[in-house]
């Protein structure tokens, strides 16, 4: 996600998949990878303005995870 030419025109639905599998992987895994740190580099990848399904998934998972206020979400001091 963080590579220099992961949003030019050839690379931008490859790009735009993994930000989507990030955010499923910090919804889904409770335990090692997931974290507030985690989270926080998910949510600065978005929007995902390519794929309109895929943003509104994107933006459902960010929703349930506000609604949980878990503290890898809201994040060490809360929100």
């Amino acid at each position: 996600m963080e590579h220099p030419n992961a949003k030019i025109p050839n690379n931008i639905m490859a790009y735009e998949v993994v930000v989507f599998t990030c955010g499923k992987l910090n919804q889904f895994v409770r335990e090692g990878i997931c974290t507030y740190e985690s989270i926080l580099l998910w949510l600065s990848h978005l929007p995902i303005m390519c794929n309109p399904e895929k943003a509104k998934i994107n933006h459902e998972m960010l929703c349930s995870m506000m609604e949980t206020a878990e503290q890898k979400v809201i994040g060490p001091g809360g929100i």
